[in-house]
């Protein structure tokens, strides 16, 4: 995932929120680019998040995958 934020958010806040969107499937989160330059509206920053989601029980399909994403996305539109 990466974000458009403002900079006063903070990388861990996003880890805290996507961390809480399915616990049983989302099993690592980890910030790999913070970004603020070109392309990047002044008082913003792009933070890109590394998001590895596993099941322990079964073998997940595009559905999981994709209400995961959706309920992701939801939060930073």
């Amino acid at each position: 995932f990466a974000f458009i934020v403002n900079k006063e958010v903070k990388a861990q806040d996003l880890i805290n929120i996507i961390s809480n969107v399915d616990e049983s499937l989302i099993k690592d989160i980890k910030v790999f680019d913070v970004y603020e330059g070109d392309n990047i509206p002044e008082n913003q920053k792009s933070i890109a998040i590394s998001v590895t989601i596993q099941s322990s029980e079964r073998t997940l399909n595009e559905k999981d995958l994709e209400k995961i994403v959706t309920t992701v996305n939801k939060f930073f539109k």
